[in-house]
């Protein structure tokens, strides 16, 4: 009798695994292309942020300059637009776009005045014991670039101040004190 280990064929020579090395390099790159990507993303996205926020500060900025030039244009401190006027002012023409320098960096300053009580309206004036009153509420918009727009810049502002004059008071600007 043949014994039984002879019988059965021999069993071919077992061969090194091959491949896995490739898969294992490509799953790699694959990993390391989404990571690269990710950060370029993150990158370009924090610097356009950053020029936004720079903008921003710069839109606020031009629009306080609208907000102090309407100021200048009912406080006028050497009276040389009131004169002699015993009752507040009437509003500029509004809304204004007032010139400023190239510096400003290319904003739109568009600045409005509402004038409470209407310059029309009779009195045109609160009275505060002796005194004439107008309250002025400014608003200046500072714009840069179209709306809609990725890099689109717009910053609004508003103030209100008070002007008196004091028909009763000496000297040609009626002053209040």
């Amino acid at each position: 009798m043949v014994p039984e280990a002879q019988t059965r064929p021999a069993k071919p020579a077992r061969r090194p695994a091959r491949g896995f090395a490739f898969i294992a390099a490509l799953f790699l790159l694959v990993v390391l292309g989404a990571f690269g990507a990710f950060v370029l993303t993150m990158s370009s996205n924090s610097q356009a942020s950053a020029a936004l926020a720079v903008q921003s500060v710069r839109a606020y900025e031009s629009a306080n300059s609208g907000l102090e030039w309407a100021a200048y244009q009912e406080l006028d401190p050497r009276q040389a637009i009131w004169g002699a006027v015993t009752t507040p002012p009437d509003c500029f023409a509004s809304p204004s776009t007032p010139s400023f320098p190239a510096a400003m960096g290319g904003f739109t300053v568009s600045v409005s005045c509402t004038r409470y009580p209407a310059f029309g309206a009779s009195p045109n004036y609160y009275e505060e014991g002796s005194q004439r009153v107008a309250i002025f509420v400014f608003t200046a918009t500072a714009t840069l670039g179209t709306p809609g727009a990725a890099d689109y810049v717009e910053r609004q502002l508003e103030t209100r101040i008070e002007v008196c004059k004091n028909p009763y008071g000496t000297g040609p600007n009626y002053a209040c004190q």
